[in-house]
């Protein structure tokens, strides 16, 4: 299985494909633009579509982890154990026992 952020990665690509006015939005970027913020183009225009594909995942009213699932082509099985690593190490990062994590999020118990 691949790491979330190659999943994250395939999804906004998946996103911008999907999405021509984002596309002009990024190739109207240019290089002083960049430079005034102190940045490159290319991680300008990673920062907007990374920002973009977040706003669309709260425009949708869903977390970016499940818009990540959505724009990805993978089978139902693999979503659920991308699903499960990515609570897995939340739940481990803020301290919290797998168990108890589930019982405070039962829609997750099919995990």
């Amino acid at each position: 299985m691949k790491d979330y952020s190659e999943y994250f990665r395939e999804a906004v690509a998946s996103f911008l494909t999907q999405n021509p006015t984002l596309q002009k939005e990024l190739a109207s970027i240019t290089v002083s633009e960049a430079e005034n913020i102190g940045t490159t183009v290319e991680i300008l225009r990673s920062q907007v579509i990374n920002q973009r594909f977040v706003e669309h995942a709260t425009l949708l009213g869903v977390d970016t982890t499940n818009l990540v699932l959505q724009f990805i082509d993978v089978p139902e099985d693999e979503k659920n154990q991308i699903l499960k690593n990515y609570h897995q190490n939340l739940a481990s990062s803020l301290g919290v026992d797998w168990q108890d994590y589930i019982t405070i999020n039962p829609h997750l118990s099919h995990l």
